[in-house]
């Protein structure tokens, strides 16, 4: 998966899993989203650890490189999708919900 972590794909369906009815991803499609942050230039992939356990992650891509589906409303109305950014989500478990862990990166 050119280092991207299985440890991010199997956080993500656990977290996902809570809204079966809205998300039905698996381990395969988990890693092929996670591929495009990857490989992309101007991509991120950020981990939350308690130790050495990821207990959330973010993600973010330039608009442009992966996200067609998202990049065509900025194109109808006459947008470059190369000035934006798409921020992928952020998913934290359930346990560190609501403790500013994302306000208290650092970097």
């Amino acid at each position: 998966m050119h280092g991207v972590p299985d440890d991010a794909a199997r956080l993500r369906i656990s977290i996902f899993d809570a809204w079966r009815y809205l998300y039905e991803g698996d381990a395969d499609y988990e890693r092929a989203y996670l591929e495009k942050f990857s490989t992309s230039k101007g991509a991120v992939i950020i981990g939350a650890y308690d130790d050495a356990q990821l207990i959330g992650a973010a993600t973010g891509a330039p608009l442009v490189d992966h996200f067609d589906k998202f990049a065509e409303p900025f194109l109808k109305a006459g947008y470059r999708a190369e000035d934006y950014f798409h921020f992928g989500g952020s998913v934290p478990l359930m346990a560190y919900r609501g403790q500013g862990i994302g306000a208290q990166a650092r970097f």
